[in-house]
């Protein structure tokens, strides 16, 4: 878990770098094409930029390549200590699902037989609603952001990869049918309480993903 929140701090590090880059640049008129955070260094010095702020920028850009490469490292690391553990191969299996997210989700239950029903998992990472009781009526307010926050934020990261996969499963179809309804936002949330009960169905009878 402390290697998992070194990688955290990397990731937010080079972010942080890579929104100074995109605002300085904007400031003086030009602009870096989006891209993914692993290709913007070189996708920044593949742009023409306004005259002298490739100057400017530089010593940033050095630093994203930096980060880059020790979060790579990390990356190889995590998978080695995911390797120390079934579930953790069983559970990439899901799309979205990667080594990071699926070693944060075995680490932070540690052991599944902890809980007697895979629906209760969700309520411990906090990503069931409170329920507000009047005399005639219950209303669901927002998730109470118990338990563990950093798998509870990579749960809503593997939500947003499953959507956006390519890859045609029983539970992207169901969450698309609720997009119109409840917005992308709260979709978003309520399928990572799916996945939470998915994953720890699956680790707890040994069966193998099936889309």
């Amino acid at each position: 878990r402390g290697h998992l929140r070194v990688r955290r701090a990397l990731v937010e590090a080079r972010a942080g770098f890579i929104v100074t880059v995109r605002g300085l640049v904007r400031s003086f008129g030009g602009r870096i094409a989006s891209c993914r955070s692993d290709r913007f260094a070189a996708r920044c010095e593949a742009t023409e930029l306004p005259s002298g702020m490739g100057e400017v920028v530089a010593p940033l850009v050095a630093a994203i390549r930096e980060l880059d490469a020790r979060i790579a490292a990390m990356d190889e690391l995590i998978n080695a200590v995911g390797s120390g553990h079934d579930a953790v191969a069983s559970l990439q299996a899901i799309p979205g699902v990667g080594p990071v997210v699926a070693l944060a989700y075995v680490l932070s239950l540690e052991d599944p037989t902890r809980f007697r029903r895979s629906r209760e998992v969700p309520g411990y990472l906090g990503l069931r609603p409170r329920l507000r009781a009047s005399s005639d009526s219950v209303r669901q307010g927002r998730i109470t952001k118990q338990g563990d926050p950093d798998l509870r934020r990579l749960l809503v990261q593997a939500a947003h990869a499953h959507l956006r996969s390519t890859q045609e499963t029983a539970l992207k179809r169901w969450a698309q049918t609720l997009i119109p309804r409840l917005g992308k936002r709260k979709t978003i949330v309520a399928l990572a309480r799916k996945l939470a009960v998915l994953m720890h169905r699956l680790w707890v009878t040994g069966e193998a993903y099936e889309a």
